[in-house]
Formats: structure tokens, C-alpha cells, sequence
């Protein structure tokens, strides 16, 4: 929040002063932007020189959780359908095993 304030102490954001931040300054080499990444997940500040870093903020265990719980989603979406086809096919049978008898 307070990297988009532009209030007092709000540049460069906070995320970004990581350690050997201040050295980095002194050689003339400014934070000028950050970003948010979403693959893989993390908070990236982009320095004066052309070159950028993740932060670190965001812990190593998350990117892993959230391929895993993406999977685990996709797993349920393809076992849904697969139950509800199944369904639909075993009551289509038995409306077809009534109209012959019928």
C-alpha cells in the first residue's frame, strides 16, 4: 500500500530495501520501478542500471502450494465432469431400457 501512496518514506517502495540496498544507492544505482509478477509469483524492483531483482518476500513454499493447488483444481474440474458424464450416460440407458419396453 505504501508503495503506491507517494506519501513520506514511499520511494523506493519498502519491499524493495532489501540488504545492500543503501550500497547499491551510493554507487549511483536507483530503484525507478517495481512489479508484481504473477508466474512464479513474487515482487520484482527494477533498478536504474536496466537490471532488476525478486525481493524475497514472497517465500520459496508458495509458488510450489500454488502449482499444486492449481492441479488439485484441475483434478476435481476433469473428475467432475467424468462423474456427471457417467450420470447422464446411466440415465440415458435406462430412458432408452423404458421406451423398448414400453
Amino acid at each position: 500500500m505504501t508503495a503506491q501512496d507517494g506519501g513520506t518514506d514511499s520511494a523506493p517502495p519498502q519491499s524493495c530495501r532489501t540488504p545492500g540496498w543503501w550500497e547499491r544507492h551510493e554507487q549511483g544505482i536507483e530503484i525507478v520501478d517495481w512489479s508484481v509478477s504473477y508466474v512464479p509469483l513474487g515482487f520484482v524492483c527494477e533498478t536504474s542500471d536496466g537490471g532488476s531483482y525478486d525481493n524475497g518476500d514472497v517465500p520459496g513454499y508458495v509458488n510450489p502450494a500454488a502449482l499444486g493447488l492449481a492441479l488439485t483444481a484441475a483434478g476435481c474440474a476433469v473428475g467432475s465432469k467424468y462423474a456427471t458424464e457417467l450420470r447422464t450416460r446411466k440415465r440415458e440407458a435406462r430412458q432408452e431400457g423404458r421406451q423398448e419396453g414400453q
